[in-house]
């Protein structure tokens, strides 16, 4: 399984943790961490006055949905990674609604972005290279969209991992 430093290459840490990383775009702090981490309470690291939010305002929202990542894995390895190893950020609900419409209500990411849904899993080959750069179109568009560089960064690397490690 991979070294977690390997999703957040590109990003600048504004405080060191091991495995969590701090970025700040257009003014906004991003809290980036692994599933596991975020799941076990990671922020309890952080006051919600650094964060800038009250408890209730943010949710942890995986950079790379994993039914996105279901196509390219076989099903002991994708609930390895989704369950340990997939990057998470903690955003604002607002955000995090935004994300969920835009990555997995009904057919609209697949149609918008001209992907085809895969009917099995573990993709290889040139349908592996497709299907990733399409999904990268997507998350590159939604992310940039929504000035959200980093997550843009992270969802690159977790892709860039998916055609180096199957």
């Amino acid at each position: 399984m991979p070294d977690l430093r390997v999703f957040f290459q590109g990003l600048t840490p504004v405080i060191d943790f091991p495995y969590y990383y701090f970025s700040r775009s257009k003014g906004k702090v991003l809290v980036c961490t692994d599933y596991k981490s975020a799941k076990n309470g990671v922020e309890g690291l952080l006051s919600k006055k650094e964060l800038g939010l009250k408890g209730y305002e943010w949710q942890w929202h995986h950079v790379v949905e994993t039914n996105h990542l279901k196509p390219l894995y076989d099903p002991l390895r994708l609930a390895i990674i989704t369950n340990e190893f997939a990057p998470c950020v903690l955003v604002s609900i607002e955000e995090h609604t935004y994300y969920s419409t835009n990555f997995h209500v009904g057919e609209s990411p697949w149609v918008a972005f001209d992907i085809t849904k895969p009917t099995h899993s573990n993709l290889q080959g040139r349908e592996r290279r497709t299907y990733v750069n399409r999904l990268r179109a997507m998350y590159d568009a939604v992310y940039t969209g929504r000035d959200m560089v980093p997550l843009k960064v992270i969802a690159n690397n977790v892709l860039d991992f998916s055609m180096d490690s199957f």
